[in-house]
């Protein structure tokens, strides 16, 4: 009878974890198709997350994060990787329909540099690269900036413009930086 009952455990036993590695590898294949995340979520390494990512919640990401489809984010979520733009004399203008953080460098001192492409309520930061030219944004029709704001590349200056106009062609300064 003891035989028996200690059977009954080991076969008791077996089947919780047959059924609780069935219920792990279908939440595993859920979880690698469609993925809604409710509260704080934190990830390390590289992840790569495919079809659509929902995360209501606090992001917290170390590493690289590769996103194939659609990403809907409640919460605190900041990944912005810079596009970086050069601007060749006598060039003053770039195209920021494609991003929204740019490193900006140029192959001579300009003036009367300005976005275009923009989208109405659009926010670009923009940042000096790496040399030692000056980049000049100019005060007047397209740009309300207070007064001509100069980036100088190597220094780290910064500067951050909102799109104000529908044609996406007039800028407001909201913040700057200069070292």
């Amino acid at each position: 009878m003891r035989y028996m009952k200690q059977k009954r455990a080991w076969v008791l036993a077996f089947v919780v974890v047959c059924i609780a590695s069935l219920a792990f590898a279908q939440y595993a294949r859920v979880v690698r198709q469609n993925q809604t995340f409710l509260g704080a979520v934190t990830l390390s390494g590289t992840n790569t997350l495919s079809g659509t990512t929902t995360i209501s919640g606090a992001l917290t990401q170390s590493g690289n994060v590769t996103q194939t489809g659609n990403v809907t984010a409640s919460g605190s979520v900041v990944v912005v990787t810079p596009t970086a733009a050069t601007l060749t004399s006598p060039t003053v203008t770039f195209d920021v329909s494609a991003s929204s953080r740019f490193v900006l460098t140029s192959d001579a001192n300009l003036t009367g540099v300005y976005p275009t492409g923009g989208t109405l309520n659009q926010e670009i930061i923009i940042e000096a690269g790496a040399g030692s030219n000056t980049i000049q944004f100019d005060d007047g029709t397209s740009m309300t900036i207070g007064a001509n704001f100069i980036l100088t590349e190597g220094q780290g200056d910064t500067l951050g413009l909102k799109c104000t106009s529908a044609d996406g062609d007039e800028w407001k300064k909201f913040c700057s930086g200069q070292n």
